[in-house]
């Protein structure tokens, strides 16, 4: 499950109190090469149609 650690990666204090998290946060803790690329990152990324760079694939 990806919310756990997209809530972990993005923190409370940049979630926008009427908006939780985003999707442009899901992208960005998907696509961080500065953290591991985890199962769940994988997944994410695969279901948004989203390469590990941030490129959608056509």
């Amino acid at each position: 499950m990806a919310f756990p650690e997209v809530w972990n990666y993005v923190g409370e204090w940049r979630c926008i109190s009427d908006e939780g998290i985003t999707f442009e946060d899901y992208l960005e803790w998907a696509t961080d090469p500065d953290y591991d690329d985890t199962p769940a990152k994988q997944a994410w990324r695969q279901r948004a149609g989203y390469t590990r760079e941030g490129k959608l694939i056509k």
